[in-house]
């Protein structure tokens, strides 16, 4: 069984961010749409420090349930890693 995955996507026109989609998976019964978390930088380039206030408001809004091996403290903690790692992916392409 999965133990946490991250699904991001973001939409730019002119280097700026047009649309944001963000799911946690595997947390929770079913999957978390965080793409609310993304509401302040539409507009706006997605910079280094709005990557960290996602990642961090990421793993403050996810509540694992005790479904796997790892405790539910280490997956909400990951969930903020995995949240920066996809979107400094999506960065570096952008």
């Amino acid at each position: 069984f999965p133990e946490l995955g991250i699904a991001a996507a973001v939409g730019f026109e002119q280097g700026l961010v047009k649309r944001f989609h963000l799911v946690a998976n595997a947390l929770e019964t079913v999957p978390v749409i965080l793409d609310c978390l993304g509401d302040d930088i539409i507009g706006q380039a997605l910079t280094d420090e709005a990557i960290a206030k996602i990642a961090k408001a990421a793993e403050e809004s996810v509540r694992p349930v005790k479904n796997t091996n790892l405790p539910p403290s280490y997956r909400k903690a990951m969930t903020r890693v995995f949240t920066q790692r996809a979107l400094r992916d999506i960065q570096a392409l952008a």
